[in-house]
């Protein structure tokens, strides 16, 4: 009966060879262990950091601009 640890792992990975053998001894070309699929989540994840982005500079521009204003600090005075 396999361990709960060879269960787990994919069949080319064991503890013995994780800690034994480096990551080209380890590496089986015919059976790739793949990166996962991108979901639903991570799109929504990535065009609220792009909107953020392109909502935030201007309006930290604006906030910065005008507090330069109000406080009366100008490079040319």
């Amino acid at each position: 009966m396999p361990s709960l640890l060879q269960m787990i792992l994919p069949p080319n990975l064991t503890t013995s060879t994780m800690m034994t053998s480096s990551s080209s001894e380890s590496y089986d070309a015919d059976n790739p262990i793949l990166p996962p699929e991108p979901i639903l989540g991570d799109y929504v994840e990535m065009f609220t950091l792009v909107l953020n982005f392109i909502v935030g500079a201007p309006l930290n521009l604006a906030a910065y601009t005008q507090v330069g204003i109000s406080s009366g600090e100008n490079e040319w005075d």
